[in-house]
């Protein structure tokens, strides 16, 4: 009886999954901004190459429009799709810490809108560790938008009532009632040249996890 209505649960869950993905890829595909769960806290995403819903984002939450926002792919492989020559660093990098909470800046050669690509072309990616968000990038097919779904300056949070406390009334087009991931912490976010990597924000992985796990890889300031 047990097994039987924990399959039942399990069930139910997939299905309420799969109901959230094709109401959030509706509004996705309508220039729409969405919360989201994500391994770390609760996300405000859109397409990430849709400057519309982007744009709307940066007014939604407030921000600066100096600060880019960083974004969410599904899986490694994207990376290559998206503009980004792989490499050896990049390559064990990404082995060890994706999905996790690591956002991680690199030239990209594909053209995002200009408040999520600086001038030089650098990009924040990150692989949530959270499979009900990677599914959805998989079946939107692009990557998206990975900031806190919060004014700027408030706190993230992992309490979906406190976050629909933040916005008013239409401004998100839909709230993915699911629960975040289990991660205590903001990603980590590093920028990389070459073999070089600053940290722009300490996270929840710290440096020394990251040069014990790629010792090729060199800390360096001069890259903030």
């Amino acid at each position: 009886m047990i097994l039987f209505n924990l399959y039942n649960q399990l069930r139910l869950h997939k299905l309420l999954e799969k109901e959230y993905i094709n109401y959030s890829l509706n509004k996705l595909k309508a220039h729409g901004v969405i919360v989201t769960p994500t391994d770390t806290f609760y996300g405000i995403s859109c397409d990430a190459f849709d400057s519309l819903a982007v744009d709307k984002i940066f007014k939604i939450k407030k921000r600066p429009k100096d600060q880019l926002l960083p974004v969410l792919i599904s899986e490694k492989n994207e990376l290559n799709r998206l503009g980004v020559k792989n490499n050896e660093i990049i390559d064990i990098l990404t082995d060890n810490f994706w999905p996790g909470a690591l956002t991680i800046i690199l030239k990209s050669e594909a053209q995002f809108p200009n408040t999520i690509q600086d001038d030089l072309g650098f990009v924040g990616f990150r692989v949530p560790d959270i499979s009900f968000t990677r599914n959805l990038i998989k079946e939107l097919g692009n990557p998206i938008t990975g900031t806190s779904a919060n004014i700027s300056g408030k706190k993230e949070s992992k309490d979906i009532s406190v976050i629909k406390n933040y916005f008013q009334k239409g401004e998100i087009d839909f709230y993915v009632d699911l629960e975040c991931g289990k991660a205590k912490y903001s990603s980590t976010v590093i920028k990389i040249i070459d073999n070089k990597f600053s940290i722009i924000r300490q996270g929840a992985i710290m440096k020394k996890e990251i040069i014990k796990k790629v010792p090729k890889l060199i800390y360096s300031e001069d890259l903030l």
